[in-house]
């Protein structure tokens, strides 16, 4: 019973996180949930090379479309540095077609 307890409480703060990070990204819980977390989200990760974590937490502001990379900041990668994506134009269409524009 104890460990259901930690696992409803750990998904209801991930949950919590997650719709913080999508007002940031000026998205809807509805429209992306599904998305990121399935085919969009798995789709983003194979043509970046992104962590599942980085791309939760992916902000339109990290994102160059004309130099075609993403800047992710030293806070959300796992060594500790700022890192520089390289990403594919079909990347950046997934993007734009959850419903965000820059």
């Amino acid at each position: 019973m104890r460990q259901r307890e930690r696992l409803t409480e750990y998904a209801a703060a991930h949950i919590q996180h997650m719709q913080k990070a999508l007002m940031k990204m000026n998205l809807q819980l509805y429209h992306v949930v599904t998305d990121m977390t399935g085919a969009t989200g798995m789709r983003i990760i194979c043509a970046t090379g992104m962590r599942r974590s980085e791309v939760s937490h992916l902000r339109w502001d990290w994102i160059d479309q004309s130099a075609e990379t993403i800047t992710l900041p030293a806070d959300l990668t796992k060594n500790g540095r700022s890192h520089i994506v390289l990403v594919r134009r079909w990347a950046s269409e997934v993007l734009v077609s959850i419903g965000i524009e820059c």
